[in-house]
């Protein structure tokens, strides 16, 4: 299942229409639609507001538990946590560290997007997933303002 099936599955499931989830997440119906169809593909930080929006965490939009194959943990951290080897060499980059500087939320979104099969994300994915999250929450706050 993909990740507009999957939103418009739990929509349903929360008896919310695409009108009411929109406006939950501050976006626009049409653009909504287009997601649930595999139209347009959303960013993470319309994910998270997607998520938050039906009480549920980003990361289940993103797999099917019933179908995901997770790649085995090639790293385990406290709690059993997976993280890929790039997430794991941005993380232990003193000077990627000092120069992004990532709020502990921004790292537990990095750490929550997953892969099907064995795709190995790269440092420079978790990088370049950063800026776009910052790009997208600074253009939102902006157009809130």
């Amino acid at each position: 299942m993909n990740v507009g099936a999957r939103i418009r599955s739990i929509r349903v499931e929360n008896g919310l229409s695409q009108e009411d989830l929109a406006a939950k997440a501050g976006i626009n119906r049409t653009y909504l639609s287009q997601l649930e169809n595999s139209k347009s593909s959303p960013t993470l930080e319309v994910l998270e507001r997607i998520a938050r929006a039906m009480d549920t965490a980003a990361a289940t939009l993103i797999s099917d538990p019933q179908t995901a194959r997770e790649p085995e943990p090639h790293y385990e951290a406290e709690s059993s946590e997976m993280i890929y080897s790039g997430l794991q060499e941005f993380l232990d980059d003193e000077r990627t560290q000092l120069l992004m500087s990532p709020s502990s939320g921004e790292i537990q979104l990095l750490k929550g997007i997953r892969f099907l099969d064995r795709f190995q994300p790269s440092k420079q994915f978790f990088i370049d997933a950063l800026f776009d999250y910052r790009r997208n929450k600074s253009s939102d706050e902006s157009n809130s303002e």
